[in-house]
């Protein structure tokens, strides 16, 4: 029900895998849970987002990425000012900065 979820199971109808693998799903709370499941042994792969793989802009060591997968919708996320203030035109100023940019492909995002 949240959105990595929907997100890989999109992926798993497209492909033609959803019903075979189906009677195999753990279902997570988060992507954090999943990625903890697959640490720890208790799945053998989760679909998780690229960004959860790294801590303090570290790659985890206990999960190898196998495969980056092609979304038909790829995943976005939006920013909108809800105010005409000051601050918040400022913050979606820096938004579109280089500098701005930088920081979110730190954290692995496109950016």
């Amino acid at each position: 029900s949240v959105p990595a979820g929907k997100y890989a199971e999109q992926y798993l109808k497209d492909h033609q895998l959803y019903d075979d693998v189906k009677p195999h799903l753990v279902f997570a709370k988060d992507v954090r849970q999943v990625l903890n499941y697959v640490e720890k042994g208790n799945a053998q792969e989760g679909f998780v987002y690229k960004t959860d793989l790294y801590n303090q802009k570290k790659k985890t060591d206990k999960v190898k990425e196998i495969e980056q997968v092609k979304l038909s919708k790829p995943i976005t996320y939006k920013a909108g000012a809800t105010s005409e203030k000051k601050l918040a035109k400022e913050w979606m100023k820096f938004l579109k900065s280089d500098k701005a940019k930088k920081i979110l492909k730190e954290y692995q995002f496109s950016a």
